[in-house]
């Protein structure tokens, strides 16, 4: 006999698809709530790194007589020894040979001084250069000991006349910035200067790992298992100084995912030793501090924490990268131009992505003096889009200055003059005057928008 059909297993089918799509819209709601419940617990991870770092800094500072880390040559002579027979800085103090007789130059014939020293010694063992040739424009390697994300760099290729021959027990590498913690046992390892939101950054500097003029061969966590090996601790010091890195006698760097604001000062042309932290005020002022913080070459910004006074000392990274941005994008180089780098005007480097965009894009991070962390939100992402160039030339070339990774700048660009008289650049007093065309693409502005954001040295 014949079932008579009546609609219950089509009404149950319908009653299945209705479940299924709702439990469809409410997973589409869920997951990006989801997500970015996953994105608080990572940037709470990050903020927990950077108070780690706070409480590091605390203890090297009481260890090391108030000073903050630097690098290892940090207070070493560079100037030339000779004095000027007649020319003075301000301060009354003579000027090196070098200078030519006037204060403010930073001629290319006549550059001030001529960097020897800075170089990481191990007392009958192989030195370390940190800041590459001994010359004062050397802009390849000391913009890699001056990049903000820097923790390790080193090269046995630019040492003269050669050195001994290099051992197991040779230091490959010196830290740097940050570095100096782990190297000081201040920090228990390296895991710590890695955002979990920001793994997969890149440098930007390099198209690959283990190429480029210099090699930026460790900034991710799998980068130290590897050059770990099988005989080191993963990420300790020992790994950071004596790890394969990659080829012995290559210039190699090592990168955080965070800003470290005491990083070396490099200015290609600087100006003498004499001038140094104040003694021509008018040159070494870094401006916008009040009140006002003099710099000096090869060192950092802040030597203390009186002259710090609370202002932003490490941040997530702001950097745009050099020769390739943070999704790939080639820019150029001096070899090779790209479609941006070197171009007017520098408005174009607003293409340039910033690596904040491979970390948690619209908030940063940022550690102040005082050992709070606090949330910049830049929910416009003006970070990420950021200009960087110098006077109105777009910027994204590795080895160059004024980009906004790099505590480096040309100092023919600050009001300085040949020894023909002719003015340079602008005429504001100032190392970095917040408000000229040399400095609004550049990462000392960036810094001086966190302090701002506590409410420091507010204009």
């Amino acid at each position: 006999m014949r079932r008579k059909w009546d609609g219950s297993a089509a009404f149950t089918l319908i009653e299945l698809l209705v479940v299924v799509a709702i439990i469809a819209v409410l997973a589409a709601m869920l997951l990006p709530a989801l997500a970015g419940a996953r994105e608080k617990a990572r940037q709470a991870a990050c903020v927990n790194n950077l108070k780690q770092v706070s409480t590091a800094l605390e203890s090297y500072l009481g260890d090391y007589g108030g000073y903050y880390p630097c690098y290892p040559s940090m207070g070493m002579p560079w100037c030339s020894t000779t004095p000027h027979a007649t020319a003075v800085a301000p301060n009354g103090l003579p000027l090196c040979s070098y200078s030519g007789g006037l204060v403010h130059t930073s001629s290319y014939d006549n550059p001030h001084s001529t960097i020897t020293a800075p170089v990481y010694l191990y007392p009958g063992r192989q030195p370390v250069y940190m800041n590459g040739v001994p010359d004062c424009n050397d802009g390849n390697a000391s913009f890699f000991s001056g990049h903000y994300r820097c923790i390790a760099y080193g090269s046995y290729a630019r040492v003269s006349p050669p050195a001994p021959a290099t051992t197991a027990a040779d230091p490959k590498l010196g830290p740097v910035g940050l570095g100096t913690l782990l190297y000081s046992n201040h920090l228990p390892e390296a895991r710590v200067y890695y955002c979990p939101s920001a793994d997969g950054m890149p440098t930007g500097e390099t198209p690959s790992e283990g190429t480029g003029a210099v090699y930026v061969t460790g900034f991710r966590l799998s980068h130290w298992k590897r050059a770990a090996g099988k005989n080191r601790a993963e990420f300790d010091a020992d790994t950071m100084l004596r790890g394969n890195w990659g080829n012995s006698y290559a210039p190699k760097a090592i990168f955080s995912h965070y800003d470290y604001r005491n990083i070396p000062y490099r200015q290609a042309y600087p100006w003498c030793q004499t001038q140094d932290r104040g003694g021509d005020p008018d040159r070494t002022w870094l401006s916008g501090t009040k009140p006002r913080v003099f710099v000096g070459e090869l060192g950092p910004a802040f030597r203390t924490p009186k002259e710090l006074g609370g202002r932003a000392i490490a941040a997530d990274t702001f950097s745009k990268g050099g020769d390739y941005d943070a999704n790939g994008m080639f820019v150029g180089s001096s070899a090779a131009p790209g479609p941006i780098n070197g171009l007017s005007p520098v408005t174009l480097s607003c293409l340039i992505a910033g690596m904040g965009i491979k970390a948690h894009r619209r908030a940063y991070n940022v550690l102040y003096g005082d050992g709070h962390v606090g949330v910049f939100n830049d929910g416009e992402e003006k970070l990420v889009w950021h200009i960087q160039g110098f006077r109105d030339v777009a910027k994204g070339q590795s080895n160059t200055h004024n980009i906004l990774g790099a505590f480096y700048y040309y100092g023919s660009g600050y009001g300085y003059q040949t020894n023909a008289g002719t003015p340079f650049g602008h005429t504001h007093a100032g190392l970095i005057d917040k408000n000229a065309t040399n400095a609004r693409g550049s990462g000392v502005l960036i810094w001086h928008t966190f302090d701002n954001a506590a409410e420091i040295d507010l204009q």
